[in-house]
């Protein structure tokens, strides 16, 4: 499938998290168009991997901090009086980027299948086969 100019402009929107009318107006289609597309497993499919890319991309921010989360953490367990709102702060970063909880960490958040196949499987096992009868293959 091959995106239409107003779904390649709708898709950052989507991944950025506005609602459908406020995208349907910036793309200038109507609010039922993307509901339509999002009915799509092709659609969703890139939609779940321009969520996985963004989600990538927020990763490697979070990881370019982990150094110095680690250095001042290190810093304040050496020669802390008692920076507590700070330490746990440093704690939410390291954390965040799985550091002291892997299974915890920022490692999918459930976007979702990222092929059609995959989008139309999932889709079938959460809505029985009818849903996937009526969308089609």
């Amino acid at each position: 499938m091959k995106l239409t100019p107003a779904q390649t402009k709708a898709m950052p929107l989507l991944v950025s998290g506005l609602k459908q009318k406020e995208i349907a107006d910036k793309v200038g289609v109507t609010p039922q168009t993307i509901s339509t597309w999002m009915k799509n497993p092709k659609f969703v499919a890139y939609l779940n991997q321009a969520r996985t890319d963004a989600l990538d991309s927020a990763r490697d921010l979070l990881r370019g901090l982990a150094f110095e989360a680690v250095e001042e953490l290190r810093s304040i367990i050496l020669n802390s009086e008692s920076d507590e709102v700070k330490r746990k702060a440093i704690m939410d970063v390291l954390e965040m980027i799985g550091i002291k909880n892997p299974s915890q960490g920022l490692y999918g958040w459930g976007i979702g299948p990222k092929t059609p196949q995959g989008v139309a499987q999932k889709w079938e096992q959460e809505s029985g086969p009818q849903l996937y009868a009526l969308l089609g293959s």
